[in-house]
């Protein structure tokens, strides 16, 4: 996809964010174990929604192409959660008041794209103030935070949570170096393929999914 405009000011982004939070904060207050996936979905697509309208006030081609790989990644990403859930039993979705895929319950399909966009934001900021390793390093350790803390918060709300495999705290040990891998797939193949036609956004995403799929269940027979 080719970019009108690269340059984005992360500042702006605050009304947009304190515009989630609020939402956040009040979907939180109102949410019983009955209905929160209704809940978590409605506020995935206030976070797509918002973050493409962010782009839009900015007139950044590099936030679109953030925002249009981030939807496109958590489409593939209901697959490892299915293969996890369906197949080595080690994840679960509890009832949630929403459809699933399967096993899965429907709001996956476009929560990746909040940690994913963040993280790829966080390098892109970072690089274009420093360089490029700086910018690397800030998104790993963004990425981590996201993961391994989704991992060991929402269970409350409640949410997925891992069943059958060793467990540190509330975050299953087998998922912290597949999350790892799949901060630091996200990273390179967004910068190898942004500026290319949304077909490569496609196939790349189905690769970054796949390949973490294969790390996790991989991951999962090596320290499950």
């Amino acid at each position: 996809m080719q970019s009108n405009g690269d340059d984005f000011r992360l500042a702006s982004a605050w009304p947009w964010h304190l515009s989630f939070l609020a939402l956040t904060a009040g979907a939180l207050a109102i949410r019983t174990p009955a209905n929160v996936g209704i809940y978590l979905l409605l506020l995935c697509v206030a976070w797509n929604l918002l973050f493409f309208l962010w782009a839009r006030a900015e007139r950044s081609g590099m936030l679109r192409q953030i925002i249009t790989f981030s939807m496109l990644l958590s489409l593939f990403q209901v697959f490892p959660d299915w293969v996890l859930s369906r197949h080595l039993n080690v994840l679960v979705f509890p009832p949630d008041g929403l459809f699933k895929w399967d096993t899965v319950s429907g709001y996956m399909a476009l929560l990746w794209a909040i940690p994913a966009s963040t993280i790829l934001v966080t390098y892109c900021f970072v690089k274009a103030n420093t360089n490029g390793k700086i910018g690397f390093a800030a998104a790993l350790a963004v990425g981590a935070l996201l993961f391994i803390g989704s991992e060991e918060l929402v269970w409350m709300l409640p949410s997925w949570h891992a069943v059958n495999v060793v467990m540190w705290g509330h975050v299953a040990r087998y998922i912290i170096v597949p999350e790892i891998i799949l901060t630091v797939l996200i990273i390179l193949v967004f910068e190898r393929v942004r500026e290319k036609s949304l077909a490569y956004y496609v196939l790349s995403a189905m690769a970054v999914s796949a390949t973490y799929t294969a790390a996790a269940v991989t991951f999962y027979y090596i320290a499950g």
